[in-house]
């Protein structure tokens, strides 16, 4: 029978019923159900010692002969694997060598949710990747990289990228730590911010050449004090031809040694004569013990409004050198040359004993046609007046009064030429460049307003300080320079989608100025690679980041588009470039482009109208392209192209044509296959004509045809088999 719960009480946390009653039989049959666990027990997932520990070191208790030894520092979920290696290297010209490496690779969490990754290597013999693959493995990169929320610390090395902005154009290698973290102020406003300070790798440079015709390669890179042995940092590289990026691999464009900076092109990229090639790099130069200290801070208010600031600042430590070493009375001769490093040649002339292994110069006197030239080196082997070791330097054609000898040396060497009427003849003088030790500052302040959901308007305003050579005193008013841009831009909707006959339209406008001071230096250039050659404004005065002889600078262009998606796009610009008051130039550019499932058609051109003190010029460009997939064998693709330029510059006074107009066409058709199918190819016929000035006249030049194939199989087994051709003739 049922006892009433009046009668008793039961404890579901101990365990226990306790009668309030005595049951009146004496037996009874308590039923209940069981939880797997007790309520009064206590539970914990880790020792409490170890959460509230600030320390990585495990809480170690007594051992009482039971427990199990655990690791002494808990690296939580890291996982890392590595090398070390020793080797012996012997030879029947060498001693015994001891090599060692070391390499490292670590990634995962460390206590308190922070995330480590890190790449330790020491090598006694360091090496780069060879640039002949698209992807590289950086096999010289040492870091730690600590993580967590907003936060980054990084210590080692890494690249600072371009940042935010218009202006600074900075991409670096260098070694050293790096912070990064954010908070919020409010709820409406967010800041970011990061900070650096480093060793810097290398220096930037940017090579602008033709082609040789018929030549892939290899082409020498060159400093920027005119070096020619020094070491490119890998993967630093950008290589435009024609204006258009190029991409590396042996099955690519082209393919570098960083070792020796040297560039060959592969037989996809065909060079000739008329291609523009430029190569913009990082090399190791070395001269001084070099810091770098780079900060950025970004604000946001809002969805609407940011603020950005970068902060960069490049110096030389100009009494610690590398490889060059000056002594004192080098050092006064740099402070006096003031900031005008072209003048930072130094005689270099040392007595030496003479060897039969070292080019060694004897000093003469010579008379030519009656002038006499005293201290005239000429190479000698005679033990008795061979006691010269003399550093030659290249200055340029028609600049030095010694040329390289024809004459076997032990090494190279150099004979003098006379000068005729007072000019020199040669190319090379006994003298030495000292790099002059330089500091470079760049401050940039960007502001993006986002004035509804189809207007933005932008400004940047920058300045520089720039001192070619901190061993002269100090002339901060050459030295500071100042940058400006305003640019907005919008879109607006027209009309409404109810047929596929009947698109909406869209109109875009873009309008900027940009103002930029004469003693602005900026760390890269930071306009379009083909900048100089669409304002006909020689390549060495636009590229130059020295700015000595450089002019105030004022570029202002408005654009506009209009696009439908029935009846394509159709595109006007006009842009307005004045350098001081030495150049003003004005370019009008119109384009459209339609597009439709099967075929493609873009027509354009440009017109620009320039002069400056000593020359006016004409130059127009118009181009065409038309592409049709057939619907039939397998949706190939035909096409044609046409592009021309005529650029007629004429001396102001006499009104002709000067040496260096021009003008030439190129027509092309072709014929390809996609690249997703298991055979594609492309076949493809181009003809080039150029035309020089003579007479006041264009005259046909040379003549060009091409012809280019490409074949691809791909196996199901992630095999590929591609084969390219060209030929090409060329007649003058």
């Amino acid at each position: 029978m049922g006892i009433s719960p009046k009668e008793y009480r039961v404890d579901e946390n101990a365990a226990t019923i306790t009668w309030l009653l005595k049951p009146a039989t004496d037996s009874v049959s308590v039923h209940y159900r069981v939880l797997p666990f007790s309520f009064l027990k206590k539970y914990k997932h880790k020792d409490k010692r170890l959460v509230d520990s600030q320390y990585a070191f495990l809480y170690i208790p007594e051992n009482d002969g039971k427990s199990k030894s655990s690791s002494f520092v808990d690296f939580n979920t890291l996982d890392y694997n590595g090398s070390y290696g020793r080797s012996i290297s012997v030879g029947n010209n060498q001693d015994a060598a001891l090599t060692s490496n070391f390499n490292l690779q670590a990634n995962g969490f460390l206590p308190d949710s922070i995330r480590l990754e890190a790449a330790i290597s020491d090598n006694t013999l360091p090496f780069q990747p060879e640039g002949n693959t698209q992807n590289l493995q950086q096999f010289d990169q040492v870091y730690i990289r600590l993580s967590k929320k907003q936060n980054l610390l990084q210590l080692g090395d890494y690249n600072i990228d371009r940042p935010k902005g218009y202006f600074l154009n900075v991409n670096k290698r260098v070694q050293g730590l790096y912070f990064q973290s954010g908070f919020r102020l409010s709820p409406l406003l967010d800041n970011t911010f990061a900070v650096s300070g480093s060793v810097a790798k290398g220096d930037f440079a940017r090579d602008i050449f033709n082609g040789s015709e018929g030549n892939q390669g290899p082409y020498k890179l060159t400093g920027n004090n005119g070096e020619q042995f020094f070491i490119v940092l890998a993967g630093t590289e950008k290589v435009f031809i024609d204006g258009v990026v190029q991409e590396r691999g042996e099955n690519a464009d082209y393919i570098i040694n960083y070792n020796t900076g040297e560039i060959r092109f592969m037989p996809r990229r065909l060079i000739t004569k008329d291609s523009r090639i430029q190569i913009e790099f990082e090399y190791q130069s070395r001269n001084y013990l070099n810091s770098l200290i780079y900060a950025w801070d970004e604000l946001k208010v809002g969805k609407k409004l940011n603020f950005h600031l970068n902060i960069y600042s490049n110096q030389d430590a100009k009494n610690q050198g590398y490889n060059q070493t000056l002594d004192g009375t080098q050092k006064r001769f740099l402070s006096g040359i003031g900031d005008d490093i072209s003048k930072a040649y130094y005689p270099v002339i040392a007595l030496d004993t003479f060897a039969a292994g070292k080019t060694l110069y004897k000093i003469i006197d010579s008379t030519v046609s009656g002038v006499r030239y005293d201290s005239v080196f000429v190479y000698s082997t005679n033990p008795d007046s061979a006691q010269f070791n003399i550093s030659f330097s290249y200055l340029g054609a028609g600049k030095g009064n010694y040329v390289i000898s024809s004459r076997v040396a032990n090494g190279r060497a150099y004979d003098w030429v006379a000068p005729v009427g007072g000019q020199a003849q040669g190319d090379y003088a006994p003298l030495q460049l000292l790099v002059t030790p330089k500091q470079q500052q760049v401050f940039t302040f960007n502001t993006n307003y986002q004035i509804d959901s189809f207007k933005v308007l932008n400004v940047e305003l920058a300045s520089s300080n720039y001192n070619p050579n901190l061993f002269a005193s100090s002339n901060a008013g050459q030295h500071l320079g100042f940058a400006g841009k305003l640019l907005y831009s919008e879109q607006r909707f027209f009309g409404e989608k109810d047929s596929l006959k009947h698109q909406p339209w869209t109109w875009k406008n873009d309008a900027s100025y940009e103002y930029v001071d004469a003693h602005f230096r900026a760390i890269a250039p930071y306009r379009n690679v083909e900048f100089a050659r669409d304002w006909n404004v020689p390549t060495d005065q636009a590229a130059s980041l020295d700015a000595n002889g450089k002019p105030d600078e004022t570029l202002a262009a408005y654009n506009t588009l209009v696009a439908n998606k029935q009846l394509g796009a159709l595109g006007y610009g006009f842009g307005f470039y004045e350098r001081s008051s030495t150049y003003k130039g004005y370019r009008n550019e119109l384009s459209y482009t339609k597009t439709e499932k099967r075929w493609r058609v873009n027509i354009g051109g440009n017109l620009l109208q320039a002069k400056d003190t000593m020359q006016s010029s004409w130059f127009f460009r118009p181009n065409a392209l038309a592409e049709y997939r057939l619907p039939f064998l397998s949706k190939m693709l035909v096409g044609a192209s046409l592009q021309q330029e005529d650029n007629r510059i004429r001396e102001n006074l006499s009104d002709t044509l000067r040496a260096n107009a021009y003008r030439f066409s190129i027509a092309s058709i072709y014929l390809k296959q996609p690249d997703n199918k298991t055979f594609n190819y492309s076949l493809g016929y181009t003809q080039r004509t150029d035309e020089l000035p003579r007479q006041n006249a264009f005259i046909q030049q040379s003549h060009a045809q091409t012809v280019e194939s490409k074949f691809g199989l791909v196996s199901k087994s992630n095999q590929r088999l591609s084969f390219t051709g060209s030929y090409r003739r060329l007649h003058v």
